[in-house]
């Protein structure tokens, strides 16, 4: 019986043995693929197995780096692998037909496929800066591990933009990409730009510079993914800039201004509107309720001015008005001097996300919201101030930062980046897979093509008497009334208007705004001044109590009767109960040029009647913000004035704030 064994045994084990020959004879290369990590780890810490040699036993292992070396190698395999057969997918991927940004987008893959695809490129995008330590790389490395498309970014896209209004963005992209001479494409972030590299976002870090900033990060990410393969790796694709210096505690009020009065050198092609803690003020302190409606219209009221002025920089069909983006990038509180000023119920917290949601639904725009995206990591941690660049700072282990210090501010604008870039990719694959199953208007006529028309362009604006039974003839009116100024002559001048200031005289905290540039514009206008001087943002400051300032404006002979003019003072408002006195500005104007009389229909000289009151420089908030002030000057009807005097003096307190001043005229209708 024990020899049957003995032969049955000899028998089953070279027929083992025959197998496992045929086996590696016909499936070499899986083999090796199985057995390369682990052969990986012969090399790597060898020494942290002890084994008995009597009984065979292991005395002591380091589980924890053995496990390490096998993550590790079986990743680094795994990583050779998928670029491997990325490749090879590569070389199959069809895209979407055409000559332009779409004829470079895989018509068979999502924007999430293409993102994960991707991560190498934008890692290296993201966080090649120059003068850029490994620091930023970890960082950002960390960043694109858990902000994931499926758990994080797709949730910070909010809105679509017009498929119009996208297209003829990626024909200025693709004509520049292809083109030297083609012009950069210009964006202007407005807003104030709260994620930079510093303990407290209105002092930023002098030793980081800009290259911290969101908008710096975001520039230097679409560029180098757009030049990738391109041999002139220094050509601009895409130039980003910030309207307004950190300094300036921005309001959506102050944006607004600049937009209507045209007050930049050249239109930008994309406008993007960052809605920060510097919007979403308390606007009384005390104020519990998440319910207050009046808060919410006026927060709708303020919003949709600003959409629409934007809207309206090109008002005619054969024109195109800039990209508007907006950004909601408040999740709660405020940071003031590392300090939360103010916190208030989480729904009323979320009174603009709501606001923008259906203003951006509503008129077409796009909406990226970083709030949402790290809103539950807000909620869940204990950390009121920063709780997710301070939570995901202790990710980095301390060997990550013996490469370099790792700042926790770089959190924020990286964070930030991969959230646009994400809504950016997002749009794009949208707008191309529309684009390939499109049909025009004159081949679809299942609805009216009048109906489908009238929807591409401006809705009225939304209110409270805007009701189903009447917003199709408010709809048609106020494109009738467009079409009826885009024609012939007054089309050139509507457009000339277009890009051409409508201020005799304007300042503000611009990104490069210094003392001496406010000083040297002054010079022209101003005709006394005591206790005011410049300070740095672009900021014009009375120092003591008793300090006054007289300017005298010229009125261009150009804009006479068919124009309002009116003076916008924007000053920062402080808080009343943390201020030991109340400051007050008192104003007075007057104008002095010829008075038409009727009868004799002649000129006369004339002065009108001065007029003045009182800017308040404390409000019962506990916010810091730019509020505006505006002077109507109603009492220069029947005049044709030549010059505007205002003086300005501060009669309660000893300081106070204008962080801008414009002088500008508007249609009387207006």
């Amino acid at each position: 019986m024990g020899k049957s064994d003995s032969k049955l045994d000899r028998y089953l084990n070279g027929l083992v043995l025959a197998s496992t020959f045929v086996v590696v004879l016909l499936v070499p290369d899986h083999l090796a693929a199985m057995l390369l990590p682990y052969l990986a780890i012969s090399e790597q810490r060898v020494t942290t197995i002890a084994v008995d040699k009597n009984t065979g036993h292991l005395l002591n292992v380091d589980v924890a780096g053995l496990s390490q070396n096998c993550t590790n190698a079986w990743k680094s395999h795994q990583q050779t692998t998928a670029e491997k057969a990325t490749a090879t997918t590569t070389k199959t991927t069809t895209t979407y037909p055409g000559d332009g940004v779409c004829s470079l987008v895989p018509a068979d893959k999502s924007s999430s496929h293409l993102w994960n695809e991707h991560l190498t490129e934008i890692l290296h995008a993201a966080s090649s800066l120059e003068e850029e330590d490994i620091a930023s790389h970890l960082v950002t490395s960390k960043l694109l591990q858990f902000l994931t498309p499926s758990r994080y970014l797709e949730i910070g896209h909010r809105a679509q933009p017009s498929r119009q209004a996208w297209g003829n963005l990626l024909e200025k992209v693709h004509a520049r990409m292809t083109s030297k001479d083609a012009p950069v494409v210009r964006v202007v972030v407005f807003g104030a730009v709260p994620h930079s590299c510093s303990n407290n976002h209105h002092e930023p870090n002098e030793e980081q510079g800009q290259d911290c900033l969101w908008p710096v990060r975001l520039e230097h990410l679409i560029n180098s993914m757009l030049r990738s393969g391109d041999a002139d790796k220094k050509r601009k694709i895409v130039k980003i800039t910030p309207k307004f210096h950190p300094l300036v505690p921005v309001t959506t009020e102050f944006d607004t201004a600049i937009v209507k009065n045209g007050l930049w050198k050249q239109q930008p092609d994309v406008i993007i509107s960052s809605f920060t803690a510097e919007d979403m003020y308390l606007p009384k302190r005390g104020w519990d309720t998440a319910t207050d409606i009046n808060y919410y219209h006026h927060r709708r009221q303020v919003i949709q001015e600003f959409i629409r002025a934007c809207l309206d920089l090109q008002p005619c069909p054969r024109q195109q008005s800039p990209l508007l983006i907006n950004i909601d990038d408040y999740v709660v509180g405020n940071a003031h001097n590392n300090q939360l000023v103010q916190l208030g119920p989480v729904l009323a917290e979320t009174t603009q996300a709501r606001v923008l949601q259906l203003l951006s639904d509503y008129y077409g725009t796009a909406l990226v919201s970083y709030a949402e995206v790290v809103r539950k990591l807000v909620y869940a941690s204990k950390n009121l101030h920063s709780p997710l660049v301070q939570n995901l700072a202790k990710t980095l282990s301390s060997s990550d930062r013996q490469h370099g210090t790792v700042d926790s501010e770089y959190l924020g604008p990286i964070a930030m980046t991969l959230t646009l870039a994400y809504s950016f990719l997002k749009y794009t694959v949208t707008y191309c897979s529309d684009q390939a199953i499109h049909k025009s208007d004159e081949e679809n006529p299942i609805i009216a093509l009048s109906i489908r028309q009238l929807a591409e362009t401006v809705p009225p604006q939304l209110n409270t008497d805007l009701c189903l039974t009447n917003v199709t003839k408010f709809w048609e009116e106020e494109h009738q009334h467009r079409n009826e100024h885009c024609s012939g002559a007054e089309l050139v001048a509507r457009a000339t208007a277009a890009t051409t200031s409508s201020c005799a005289f304007a300042f503000w905290g611009s990104t490069q705004a210094t003392e001496q540039d406010l000083e040297g514009y002054l010079t022209k206008f101003v005709s006394d001044k005591r206790g005011w001087e410049a300070r740095p943002g672009g900021q014009l400051v009375a120092t003591q109590n008793g300090a006054a300032v007289s300017f005298t404006f010229p009125v261009p002979s150009a804009s006479q009767q068919q124009k309002r003019w009116s003076i916008q003072l924007f000053s920062t408002v402080k808080d009343a109960a943390a201020s030991s006195v109340a400051s007050k500005l008192k104003w007075e104007v007057s104008a002095r040029g010829k008075r038409r009389s009727r009868r004799l229909e002649q000129q006369q000289n004339a002065t009108s009647t001065s007029t003045s009151g009182i800017v308040e420089g404390t409000h019962d908030s506990p916010h810091t913000v730019a509020l505006p002030s505006t002077i109507w000057l109603d009492n220069l009807q029947g005049m044709v004035p030549s010059h505007v005097d205002l003086k300005l003096e501060l009669v309660e307190g000893d300081e106070f704030e204008i962080v801008a001043m414009m002088f500008c005229s508007s249609d009387s209708k207006n």
